[in-house]
C-alpha cells in the first residue's frame, strides 16, 4: 500500500558557488577530506586547469571531483548551491531547486539555530 510521507526538517550547511575561485574548491576541499578523489577546476571538455593557466578565465566551467580511476563523481557549476547533509555527504544543488527546497535558518527562528548558509 502506498502511503504518504513528509520530509523531515533538518538543517544543513550550503554555500553558492558565485565563482570558480579557490575560496570555493577549498571550501568543498574541506567537506571532502578523501585522499582517493581529486578536486579542481576543469573546462566544458573535463581537463583540468590550473589557476595559473593564462586563459583560466574563459576555460573554467565547473569545480569536478574526480576519483583516482578517473570517474567523475560530481561537477558544481557557478550558480549551483553546495551542501552538505546531516551525514556528512556533500552535493550540489540547482538554485532553482534548493530555492524551493531550503529556507535560510536565522537567530529568529524558534529553533534557536543559525544561519549556516553562505555566500561567495
Amino acid at each position: 500500500m502506498v502511503k504518504e510521507y513528509r520530509k523531515k526538517p533538518v538543517v544543513v550547511e550550503a554555500f553558492q558557488v558565485d565563482a570558480l575561485d579557490s575560496e570555493a574548491l577549498n571550501q568543498i576541499k574541506k567537506w571532502i577530506p578523501d585522499p582517493n578523489v581529486e578536486i579542481g577546476i576543469y573546462d566544458s571538455l573535463g581537463d583540468f586547469i590550473d589557476f595559473s593557466h593564462k586563459y583560466f578565465d574563459d576555460l573554467a566551467d565547473h569545480i569536478g571531483i574526480i576519483s583516482k580511476n578517473r570517474d567523475v563523481i560530481l561537477n558544481i557549476f557557478v550558480g549551483d548551491y553546495v551542501v552538505r547533509g546531516i551525514d556528512g555527504s556533500v552535493y550540489p544543488v540547482k538554485e532553482s531547486t534548493f530555492k524551493k527546497t531550503y529556507e535560510e535558518v536565522t537567530s529568529q527562528d524558534n529553533s534557536g539555530l543559525f544561519s549556516k548558509a553562505i555566500t561567495w
